[in-house]
């Protein structure tokens, strides 16, 4: 089995579409916490649909990062985890879920 490369397989235009799409959902975007090559994100959950049909998106563009969702009382909660060798470089592929739009 072949690994994922570690790069976004979008065009530029593709890319451009999902940025909007990504800034969109910030609005219900509630706290953000980094670790080195790992972001957690917690949502309103009327985000929910719209988060999960974003990771459906994103795995298959960017396969090389894991991408976990959960609920609870608290929220949705989204957690992007980059390979180790990308360590804290990870940041960088995070940035579009993490910039909130206003």
């Amino acid at each position: 089995m072949t690994e994922a490369p570690i790069a976004c397989t979008l065009s530029t235009e593709d890319h451009k579409a999902r940025v909007a799409e990504l800034r969109a959902v910030s609005r219900w975007l509630k706290h953000v916490r980094h670790e080195v090559g790992t972001v957690h994100l917690t949502y309103d959950p009327v985000a929910a649909d719209r988060v999960r049909d974003l990771v459906q998106k994103e795995q298959l563009c960017c396969e090389f990062l894991t991408f976990d969702v959960r609920e609870d009382e608290n929220g949705f909660h989204l957690t992007i985890t980059a390979p180790k060798e990308v360590g804290d470089t990870a940041k960088v592929f995070f940035e579009n879920f993490t910039t909130v739009s206003v």
